[in-house]
């Protein structure tokens, strides 16, 4: 209900001051959705920092292509997710990633604002879908983009998927998305 939009998974917390420096970014109203960095702590000790979400100024293809998308520490304007809709419920490991697709078709690299402040802490631990079933994600992610090729007509590339992933289809939403994709510059050349 509120105008910036994020989940915390239960095992992650924030930083201190985390919300005033995303209440910040957000009080420019052209910023959609605003990106920091995560601290990567396994057994109560920080591991490393993430880079961030994948931004790749300049490369709206690539952007699409890789999509890693770091949640934790990545927000968004409410109004956006009321636009690009609702997380895909039929997606278990990669509904993160499938909103940022659907804002990268919608808006391109417009209103991302990203910093090198950490806002987050992501514990992996024996029990954490990343590290107890990252082969779904990878088995999602591959699908994901398959049934998101052949929703865009790039068939050939669709065909590709499944005998270098193993990719099947998933189920994809509606995509509301104002981009014209074209066989030069279309995201799956990333892949």
């Amino acid at each position: 209900t509120g105008e910036i939009v994020n989940w915390i998974n239960s095992d992650d917390y924030l930083e201190p001051r985390a919300l005033k420096t995303i209440e910040k970014a957000f009080s420019d109203p052209s910023i959609n959705v605003f990106v920091g960095r995560s601290n990567i702590i396994r057994e109560g000790k920080v591991l490393r920092q993430s880079k961030g979400t994948d931004v790749y100024l300049g490369n709206l293809a690539k952007t699409i292509g890789q999509a890693r998308i770091d949640q934790p520490e990545h927000w968004w304007r409410k109004s956006v997710i009321d636009e690009i809709g609702p997380l895909n419920e039929a997606l278990h490991y990669t509904m993160d990633r499938d909103w940022w697709v659907k804002y990268l078709l919608r808006y391109g690299l417009q209103g991302i604002k990203k910093e090198d402040t950490v806002l987050a802490n992501f514990r992996l631990h024996g029990d954490s879908k990343t590290v107890s079933q990252s082969e779904n994600f990878n088995q999602e992610r591959n699908s994901y983009y398959r049934s998101l090729a052949l929703h865009y007509g790039f068939d050939d590339h669709a065909n590709q998927l499944p005998k270098l992933t193993g990719a099947r289809n998933v189920q994809m939403p509606n995509v509301p998305d104002q981009m014209d994709l074209d066989t030069r510059t279309h995201p799956f050349s990333y892949l």
